[in-house]
């Protein structure tokens, strides 16, 4: 799916020729898209719903509800098969998902869903889709995160017989904030600074 709580590779976005919609039955919705090279979940809703879900996303980013954010976000990002506006949302996903790793104590998932999160932001602003964010800022705070994680000291493996549920100190660094984009008045979304907290964890699964 979008972003993975698991911290999982990235399939590159930037084909935007084949990133169409799969052929559909008549009269049915289509059910995937390829993204990446790779059949995705479609499951169109309106461009209001998408706003809405974007919207109530980069809410509980501000809050520092890391799960929450990756969860809602995820139909916006099923519900539209335009390569470029489907980069903005699973990049923003992949964003919330590497926090939800530092709040769990795990690096090697911050690092792999933020490089995630900046391939698919950097293909977003490409495309001509911030959702309002100003990305170029976004990436360069995702390069100084990134840039922070690479110089933590490695964490040792989990002893024999340790559930990977138990509790790790949360990764120390910073989650980054999301700025409105220059514009005319209303334009974008009202700035979101950077948090001071990690957000709560949320259930160990992917997304």
């Amino acid at each position: 799916m979008g972003g993975s709580a698991e911290g999982g590779g990235t399939a590159d976005p930037s084909r935007p020729a084949r990133d169409t919609p799969s052929p559909a039955e008549p009269g049915r919705a289509r059910s995937t898209v390829l993204q990446g090279g790779r059949a995705k979940a479609y499951r169109p809703i309106s461009p209001q719903a998408r706003a809405a879900a974007l919207a109530a996303g980069l809410d509980a980013y501000r809050r520092g509800d890391f799960f929450e954010a990756h969860e809602v976000l995820e139909p916006a990002w099923m519900g539209t098969a335009d390569p470029g506006e489907r980069a903005l949302y699973q990049g923003l996903i992949k964003l919330a998902a590497g926090f939800v790793h530092a709040v769990r104590g795990n690096p090697r998932g911050v690092e792999n869903n933020l490089r995630g999160a900046r391939v698919h932001l950097a293909a977003a602003a490409r495309a001509g889709h911030d959702g309002g964010l100003d990305l170029a800022t976004l990436l360069a705070d995702l390069d100084a995160r990134l840039a922070v994680v690479a110089a933590l000291p490695s964490v040792p493996p989990r002893a024999p017989g340790t559930s990977r549920f138990a509790s790790r100190e949360p990764v120390a660094v910073e989650p980054p904030g999301l700025v409105a984009r220059e514009g005319p008045p209303g334009a974008g979304i009202r700035p979101v600074g950077a948090l001071g907290r990690a957000g709560r964890r949320g259930p160990d699964r992917g997304a």
